[in-house]
């Protein structure tokens, strides 16, 4: 079964949906509300409805405020909110683990290598995921920086994986790119 339901930003009804997910899924998503904003309800609402954290917080960007948590056998994802951290979350986290729990042996995402065609900044604290398009060239990046920007996500082919790390990505270099074709 699968449910969806909106649910505004208020901490009451947060906690009441939630509940009722949890009664019904064994896997229960949420996109927004897991930052540390006045209007992000969802943590305080799993933490009330008994739900154990695994984590908060990835070393990743876009998607860093992501959490995990389980109660009585029950997976919950809270992905941010903004349209390409929830595409990167579901990409490199969710997409893998629904794989994994349905027995899939090898349930990461599809991932090949191009050279870049323009130069691509790295973080030297975070992975930075950043949509491209294949060309003839190879991986062209579609400068979509901010996580909201959901027009350029939309017409990726792949996510180019940029390393941790100081500096740049010359225009030439392999990178990692996970296929979304």
């Amino acid at each position: 079964m699968v449910a969806v339901e909106r649910v505004r930003d208020d901490a009451g009804a947060t906690r009441e949906a939630l509940g009722r997910a949890l009664e019904e899924a064994d896997v229960v998503v949420t996109s927004g509300g897991v930052s540390v904003g006045t209007r992000d309800h969802v943590k305080p609402a799993l933490a009330a409805l008994g739900v154990e954290q695994l984590f908060w917080r990835l070393a990743v960007q876009p998607g860093r405020p992501t959490w995990c948590g389980l109660r009585d056998g029950r997976v919950v994802v809270g992905l941010p909110g903004n349209p390409l951290s929830v595409m990167v979350g579901l990409e490199l986290l969710l997409l893998p683990a629904l794989r994994r729990l349905a027995g899939a042996a090898d349930a990461g995402p599809v991932v090949f290598q191009l050279p870049l065609t323009t130069t691509l900044r790295r973080d030297a604290e975070r992975l930075r995921i950043r949509p491209v398009r294949i060309t003839d060239a190879g991986a062209e990046p579609l400068g979509a920086d901010l996580s909201h920007q959901l027009g350029r996500a939309a017409i990726a082919d792949a996510l180019a994986i940029v390393p941790i790390g100081e500096g740049e990505l010359a225009a030439g270099s392999p990178v990692d790119l996970i296929d979304l074709r």
